[in-house]
């Protein structure tokens, strides 16, 4: 179960990684704003698989970079995304802290 929750965590950064390069529309942030949140919540309650889902539709919606463009009526990141996406980064990291030492304490 450990491995899973790592790999998902690696997952999530990679992918999080992603959001603060993309360009997307107004109505596309909006989406990927419910689901930091829903991520967000979705930590909260130890529910993996909504998580899970939800990492995968902001994915999803995030454009596969071919090169350098920019598409009319798209924006960078608004700010209300960047604040959930850099607390979700945060306690993606600090759980995975958390889950080392815990790792680390059933070793010993």
């Amino acid at each position: 179960m450990h491995a899973e929750l790592s790999d998902l965590r690696d997952e999530a950064r990679e992918i999080l990684e992603d959001v603060t390069h993309a360009l997307l529309t107004p109505a596309d942030w909006q989406e990927i704003e419910v689901s930091l949140t829903a991520m967000a919540k979705a930590l909260d309650q130890g529910d993996h698989e909504t998580f899970r889902q939800e990492l995968y539709r902001v994915e999803d919606l995030i454009p596969v970079e071919r090169g350098p463009r920019t598409l009319p009526g798209t924006t960078s990141a608004p700010e209300p995304v960047l604040e959930r996406h850099a607390v979700l980064v945060e306690r993606i990291g600090a759980e995975d802290t958390s889950a080392d030492q815990t790792e680390e304490q059933d070793d010993q």
